[in-house]
């Protein structure tokens, strides 16, 4: 965050090409996009799924092997989704991976590339949102730039999104061109790793403030500073009316929504007009993942200084 807010002074990245992300979002209202790309999660055979069952894009999690390959999984390890392993990504290579099933343990299914995913994508027309929750230095996001490099209409079928801003700001001082959308959701200050809350009373206090300080920041002028055109809010939070969707879609803001899973919520997100992540198309389905897989603050005394973070930029840009 110190790095971003540097950056005031440093360099600001360029807007992206406006005529991409009208074009991405245009796609992208045309229907729901598949969390983790449906099931068995992260595998080419659930993106086949996926358009099958008339989604216009896929949400996507990538990794980083021992090798420095790209492989689709969201954990950090291969313990929950391989039928024959364990261990974490980083230390196993793309051969060591390629031996594991990640399939539905009924046809198995070999770890997918990222290169092989989007490939799949565009054959099948689907728009995909990339998810980088472990890629936060220059040199971990130039592996991930790559497959942009070698193929330039990626820039206008793909979405990079992180929790990480300060991720999303290297991202686009290294690529001008590059499409990124920042996931936000309401108590943050309250989470922890384990998906339940903090308890404290202080805690509970202090945390509206620091969603009101990091929003107001990012709405006034952080996400245009950053080059970010795309916000993902955690459904509840609008359902729930923790914040204005309606505001946050009346601005320079492209609204998302993650994860819609019931027949009822799915109509009223549609009938809003609003695009959301979904487990499923087609069938109504209770939180298939659990709780929400987000960040969460290891010590909550980190959260006054992203309050005093967020004054600050106030401060140095109105």
């Amino acid at each position: 965050m110190a790095a971003l807010l540097l950056g005031v002074f440093i360099q600001r990245p360029k807007q992206p090409a406006l005529q991409d992300v009208d074009e991405f979002v245009r796609q992208a209202r045309r229907g729901p996009t598949v969390h983790r790309a449906g099931q068995p999660e992260n595998t080419l055979a659930a993106i086949r799924s996926a358009k099958e069952e008339g989604a216009v894009g896929v949400e996507i999690d990538v990794m980083l092997t021992r090798d420095e390959h790209c492989v689709l999984l969201h954990d950090d390890t291969v313990d929950r989704t391989a039928t024959n392993g364990s261990g974490r990504v980083c230390d196993m290579t793309l051969a060591e991976l390629r031996r594991l099933d990640f399939g539905d343990g009924v046809h198995t299914e070999r770890i997918p590339t990222l290169e092989e995913a989007v490939s799949l994508c565009e054959e099948l027309d689907l728009i995909v949102f990339l998810d980088v929750k472990p890629f936060k230095t220059r040199k971990d996001l130039r592996k991930l730039l790559r497959i942009f490099n070698e193929n330039p209409l990626l820039y206008q079928r793909v979405c990079i999104i992180s929790f990480y801003i300060t991720a999303l700001y290297r991202l686009r001082s290294m690529d001008l061109n590059v499409q990124c959308g920042l996931c936000l959701y309401c108590n943050s200050l309250l989470a922890t790793v384990d998906g339940s809350e903090r308890t404290s009373l202080w805690a509970k206090a202090l945390s509206p403030l620091v969603d009101w300080a990091w929003f107001l920041a990012l709405e006034q002028s952080l996400l245009d500073f950053v080059g970010v055109k795309t916000v993902l809010f955690c459904k509840d939070d609008i359902l729930k009316k923790r914040v204005d969707g309606e505001r946050w879609r009346k601005g320079s803001q492209n609204l998302f929504v993650w994860t819609v899973n019931n027949k009822e919520e799915k109509q009223e997100f549609s009938r809003r007009g609003i695009p959301f992540f979904t487990d499923s198309p087609i069938r109504d389905m209770s939180e298939a993942w659990g709780p929400p897989s987000v960040p969460s603050y290891k010590r909550p005394l980190i959260a006054l200084l992203v309050l005093l973070i967020a004054f600050l930029f106030i401060w140095l840009v109105m």
